[in-house]
């Protein structure tokens, strides 16, 4: 049985490293914040070193660029051709720990879905991540709620990309009543109001939006899609001060992640000219204009077009003179 053992240790080092290397591209330290206080929660470690357990005082960017999510993507790829579903969950099972298969399946799922979702894959990423909320669901001796809140901003970026906002509104609301007895979950509401902006409902998105802007010590990318969602709000009302604001903001909130320009940049770039256009800010306008041609040779399109839910639906907007739904 020594080759049990080896294959065994070698899923568990894959699995972990490839996990731990990928949450590494997601996650990035932010100044600790006020936190409750959490219930002690089982940690799992490999036997390189890598745990799988909290990420508190962590910042979830959501965002590496294309070139990390192709390497993840071809790494996931060649360890599904090695170790399919079936042999994987046969090892796993042979290590007698059933907490070890529990959260090797979680992560990898997870792990999945996002990849999946930043290639534009959005039935494939919803099929994984509803992989891992069952799971978490059903393994009450496991504490993944500081987990959960990643995996659920993803099941909803997912469900909103897939034109079904309305889902994921009930999922975010459900998660959000739960989250509230642990943590704060800034990142779910603006998740929801992400999903109520794509059902039309503009006042209450900015509603959640104003919550989340009173709070202190907001991370990054909460920062960042605050910005965005007001901006859009504010913008879609016609309210071209308010927007011209909150779009620079999101621009200078974007230069705070690395390797993420592109795409995002461009659509916030573009808003901004559609502002100054409509305004009759003529010299402002071909200064905006200049500098989207000299990102576009500088930097190309790059960045993940599905890096934001919801972007690509109001670059369609912007792009499209009879304003579709958006």
């Amino acid at each position: 049985m020594a080759w049990l053992t080896l294959a065994q240790a070698e899923i568990l080092r894959r699995v972990f490293n490839k996990a731990h290397l990928f949450n590494n591209s997601l996650l990035e330290a932010d100044p600790d914040t006020t936190s409750v206080q959490k219930p002690p929660k089982k940690r799992l470690k490999t036997s390189s070193g890598s745990s799988f357990g909290s990420t508190q005082g962590k910042d979830v960017s959501q965002g590496p660029p294309v070139d990390v999510i192709q390497d993840i993507a071809a790494i996931v790829s060649n360890l599904e051709k090695t170790y399919p579903n079936e042999k994987l969950e046969a090892i796993l099972k042979s290590t007698n720990d059933p907490a070890i298969e529990e959260v090797v399946l979680f992560r990898k799922h997870v792990i999945l879905g996002k990849v999946l979702r930043f290639q534009g894959k959005f039935r494939e990423s919803l099929l994984n991540l509803e992989k891992s909320k069952n799971l978490a669901d059903r393994c009450h001796n496991l504490f993944f709620d500081e987990d959960r809140c990643d995996l659920m901003c993803n099941l909803a970026d997912t469900l909103r990309e897939l034109e079904r906002p309305a889902n994921a509104e009930h999922c975010l609301r459900t998660e959000i009543a739960r989250q509230n007895q642990v943590s704060r979950p800034d990142l779910l509401k603006l998740a929801l109001a992400e999903c109520l902006f794509a059902q039309g409902r503009y006042a209450e998105a900015e509603t959640i939006c104003s919550e989340v802007k009173s709070k202190p010590n907001l991370l990054k990318m909460e920062k960042m899609r605050l910005a965005i969602t007001r901006a859009k709000v504010f913008h879609i009302n016609s309210d071209w001060e308010g927007a011209f604001q909150c779009w620079t903001e999101a621009m200078q909130a974007v230069d705070n992640f690395t390797l993420t320009k592109g795409h995002t940049t461009r659509t916030i770039l573009l808003s901004i000219y559609d502002i100054l256009r409509r305004q009759g800010q003529h010299e402002l306008e071909l200064k905006s204009r200049d500098q989207l041609a000299t990102l576009e040779k500088l930097a190309g399109t790059g960045g993940s077009l599905y890096w934001i839910a919801g972007l690509r639906h109001w670059l369609d907007h912007l792009q499209t003179s009879n304003r579709p739904r958006i």
